[in-house]
């Protein structure tokens, strides 16, 4: 899991109406679902946890949102679906 504290310099809280993370100073938004990348920090075996750290992820504005959804293949693949039915 990453920790909240790993999102980045920001304040981060959790708006439970959009299910985001959203940077209080930032704007920087993490939505339930996105892809991110992350490195393992830490593995231990005795308690079967993983640290991650947040390598790349979150968008700042709803336009650069669209347009990566917009290419998005689990999103293209739905609309095909919707249209042959």
């Amino acid at each position: 899991m990453v920790h909240v504290s790993d999102l980045g310099e920001d304040y981060f809280n959790y708006r439970r109406d959009i299910m985001a993370m959203v940077g209080e100073r930032s704007g920087i938004r993490f939505d339930m679902g996105d892809s991110v990348t992350v490195r393992v920090v830490r593995a231990r075996f005795e308690t079967s946890r993983i640290d991650l750290t947040l390598v790349s992820g979150g968008y700042s504005g709803s336009a650069e949102k669209r347009e990566r959804r917009r290419h998005c293949p689990i999103r293209q693949n739905r609309q095909k679906n919707k249209k042959a039915a």
